[in-house]
């Protein structure tokens, strides 16, 4: 870089107040640490951005790492074009796009990491870390995240500024993880350098981001307990499952040895996995398997061999690629048990909406393991015209399979207190 490079200069739309005070903490600016809790559409992902890239303004030199970490790829590759779309081409030297890393004009290296392999996260020296949807990070994945700011945090300019800083930002989503620790602890104020703040939709509202028609018009649209975890930030529950936690623990039992009345199946995709579930009349799970990177042979082998010998209703996904098994299926022995379900916005809320029902009056059980943790992380994600249901991180394949099954008992079963019936 010669002394003809441009200095880094860009000019950020200011924050609104309480927005402002918690990313700047006027009581206490040499934090290094600082927690902020927010319900969805506050700003705190606006505002860790702002923080985030004065931080890099004030510290970049050549070869210096900034890391910007959230839970999923599809979370940081969000960050990773807003942050390059709002600097512009004349910010920065070269861009990643396959990598998601930035090198600007300052020579700083900006990388935006998911924290889903967490052994990969260690070894960088980061000068400023922004952590998104902090809520759903894994423990192990914020320990190797801490460890890259141990040696920066130690220097300092000649004015006393610490460099290493650390903010964090999530929803709540219920009290089982890390964050609503860690937010805890610099809430009680006993450590000078943790700093912790709260922006809920209210806040929104006085800042002018947010209109009150809007967020009233939102507390129709789902159960009051969901909308004040989401809008308010009050928890839900231990792990903020839309299913409710107590509910989850009263419907965990050992796999039924009642014979099987309905099957789902769920579709992998990339990395996801295959998963079919057979209940009974009553709905116990009395049949579960999941796979893998397998061939579409073996697959379609695996559901002959199982739902071929019950002559049993199948709900299948039948979206994108999971529209060729389908019709594979239908084309097989157990074509006419084969029922496809294609999957919008709106169907996936109708069968979740379905299922939550049913674990809520008690009438599915299924055994503990993969089952009972995907419920536990299941929740809300607010699209830009709707809320949807999903996984918060990880997989949620056996909730949708568990879901299917239970769609093909109460539509194509037709149950009655002692028979089928036609279907």
């Amino acid at each position: 870089m010669t002394n003809s490079t441009p200095p880094l200069k860009v000019t950020l739309p200011p924050l609104y107040p309480k927005q402002l005070e918690a990313f700047y903490p006027p009581n206490n600016p040499s934090a290094s640490l600082i927690c902020i809790e927010g319900s969805v559409k506050s700003g705190k992902t606006y505002g860790l951005i702002n923080w985030w890239l004065c931080e890099i303004g004030h510290w970049g030199k050549v070869g210096r790492v900034f890391t910007w970490a959230a839970p999923v790829y599809s979370q940081t590759r969000i960050a990773y074009r807003r942050v390059k779309h709002g600097l512009g081409p004349a910010a920065y030297l070269r861009a990643n796009d396959t990598a998601q890393t930035l090198t600007l004009n300052n020579g700083a290296i900006l990388e935006f990491r998911s924290t889903e392999h967490e052994s990969t996260l260690r070894g960088s020296e980061c000068w400023a870390l922004a952590v998104d949807e902090a809520s759903y990070v894994k423990q192990d994945a914020w320990i190797s995240l801490r460890s890259t700011v141990s040696h920066t945090r130690t220097v300092s300019d000649a004015n006393g500024r610490q460099a290493g800083k650390t903010v964090l930002i999530g929803n709540v989503h219920g009290t089982r993880n890390f964050f609503w620790n860690l937010s805890r602890q610099a809430e009680s104020g006993t450590d000078p350098a943790m700093s912790y703040s709260k922006l809920d939709a209210y806040d929104a509202v006085k800042g002018g981001i947010l209109t009150l028609e809007e967020l009233e018009a939102s507390k129709k649209t789902m159960p009051i307990e969901d909308w004040e975890q989401m809008y308010l930030g009050r928890p839900r529950g231990s792990t903020g499952s839309v299913f409710g936690d107590s509910y989850i623990n009263a419907a965990i039992e050992p796999l039924s040895s009642e014979p099987v009345s309905a099957w789902g199946l769920d579709i992998a995709r990339t990395i996801d996995w295959t998963v079919l579930t057979g209940i009974s009349k009553t709905g116990r799970v009395v049949y579960w398997d999941r796979w893998q990177g397998v061939s579409w042979e073996e697959t379609l082998r695996r559901v002959l061999a199982a739902v071929g010998s019950t002559d049993c209703p199948l709900s299948v996904d039948s979206t994108g690629i999971g529209d060729i098994f389908h019709e594979q299926l239908e084309r097989s022995k157990i074509g006419r048990l084969v029922h496809g379900y294609k999957f919008t916005s709106l169907s996936k809320t109708d069968l979740i909406q379905s299922l939550i029902v049913a674990i809520q009056s008690e009438s599915i059980k299924f055994p503990r393991g993969i089952i009972e943790d995907e419920m536990h992380n299941f929740g809300y994600s607010l699209r830009r015209t709707s809320t949807q249901f999903e996984a918060m991180t990880g997989h949620d394949d056996a909730v949708i399979s568990l879901a299917l099954a239970w769609h093909a008992l109460e539509k194509y079963g037709r149950r009655s207190d002692d028979s089928w019936g036609i279907w």
